[in-house]
């Protein structure tokens, strides 16, 4: 039997793999509903980490993607 753990280790993780492909084969997953889409950011002031006293703010990032 313990000569069967390491198979049936893999069979379960493979197994679950096709069952994630499976279940995301029928979904649009690139689509994420969220209320705040199209609403401006609210306005932010960090400090930079390698410069500690220069501040990056919102009019900085314009146009850009960001995540905080």
């Amino acid at each position: 039997m313990k000569l069967y753990l390491p198979l049936l280790g893999f069979l379960a993780v493979v197994g679950l793999f096709g069952f994630g492909l499976w279940w995301n084969s029928g979904h649009n997953t690139t689509l994420v509903p969220s209320p705040l889409i199209g609403k401006p950011a609210p306005d932010w002031k960090l400090p930079l980490l390698y410069q500690p006293t220069q501040t990056l703010d919102k009019t900085a990032m314009l146009g850009r993607p960001y995540l905080i």
